[in-house]
């Protein structure tokens, strides 16, 4: 059995395994699932098993070694530095698809975030994916199928990917990461079913900084702390490239204090392991300025996220999270 390496999604691995088997690849694939999912891990092995002189990824043909060093002229993986992918890199890429596979039967393009593709560019792919040559392979990701033309999606394979089970990104944690128990927990918590999301928890050091300064300034918030509370800001400004990940951990942090004041259930934390804090915290707010304290945070989020002043966005934030616990204290 192939795809040794991926966990989860049995039901995509059981169709692309057959179609191995049966020497059909399908000419346009097309995989659909939420960021971290693991679209790309797999669309990779899957483009080393097609190029693979025997279809197995034997690592000992030309095509497995030069796949390794990056070396292999049959396979291409599409990316772009700006935020779109423009119609100039689809048409590069049709020069190409017009030379024959050079160790194999096969070429394979990897297309991620397909749907940042500008129209003109998804046009322009049509007529490869309309008429295909023989031995080419598209693999295109996409978190969904929003902002992708019908008539891309009509021509494709389409493979829905699935949050992987608790136990699956359990045992994942298990075998690649020596950590605590509390520690795989928050992990296994936060990746709610999507590898990539522990992964980035477990292997990104800022990650882990940043939770740790995020919930000491929402204690000197809730504690009234207003001393300490006016470098706040400052925080969010040196840290704008990581601001997602900000405004993930107070989501989830203020998530839990909700929990917590609603069920008095540490079990259901995700934030498990800094429950003495919640613990302390609870008694201090209402489930009421918790919930406007949400609206906030996610208001922020999405301001941002539209390009509203960063500075504005942010001090009105605080002034907001503040002032309610002064106005219910």
């Amino acid at each position: 059995m192939n795809f040794k390496n991926i966990v989860g999604q049995s039901q995509i691995l059981n169709n692309l395994n057959l179609n191995i088997q049966n020497k059909k690849i399908n000419h346009a694939n097309l995989f659909i699932g939420e960021e971290g999912i693991g679209k790309k891990t797999l669309a990779i092995e899957y483009a080393k098993i097609i190029l693979c002189n025997d279809m197995t990824n034997c690592g000992k043909c030309i095509s497995c070694k030069t796949f390794k060093t990056e070396t292999n002229p049959d396979y291409k993986f599409v990316k772009s530095d700006k935020k779109t992918i423009g119609v100039d890199i689809v048409r590069n890429i049709q020069n190409d698809i017009s030379i024959m596979p050079v160790y194999g039967n096969y070429k394979v393009y990897i297309f991620t975030n397909i749907h940042l593709m500008t129209i003109q560019a998804q046009n322009a792919l049509l007529k490869t994916l309309e008429e295909p040559p023989e031995y080419v392979v598209l693999i295109l990701t996409s978190p969904n199928l929003n902002q992708i033309l019908d008539t891309v999606i009509s021509r494709s394979i389409i493979f829905n990917f699935k949050k992987n089970t608790k136990e699956d990104v359990e045992l994942y944690i298990k075998e690649n990461y020596t950590i605590g128990i509390e520690q795989r927990e928050f992990a296994v918590k936060i990746a709610d079913g999507i590898i990539g999301k522990a992964k980035k928890v477990l292997e990104n050091e800022n990650f882990l900084d940043i939770r740790n300064n995020v919930i000491e300034f929402i204690r000197f918030i809730i504690n009234k702390d207003y001393n300490k509370t006016i470098n706040i800001y400052e925080f969010f400004n040196s840290n704008k490239d990581n601001i997602d990940d900000i405004f993930l951990v107070m989501n989830l942090f203020y998530r839990d204090i909700l929990v917590y004041l609603k069920t008095k259930n540490e079990k259901i934390l995700i934030n498990s392991d800094k429950k003495d804090i919640i613990i302390d915290i609870f008694s201090k707010v209402s489930s009421f300025k918790i919930e406007n304290d949400i609206k906030f945070i996610n208001d922020a989020r999405r301001k941002i996220n539209t390009n509203v002043n960063f500075q504005l966005v942010i001090e009105v934030m605080l002034l907001k999270l503040q002032e309610e616990i002064i106005k219910n204290g």
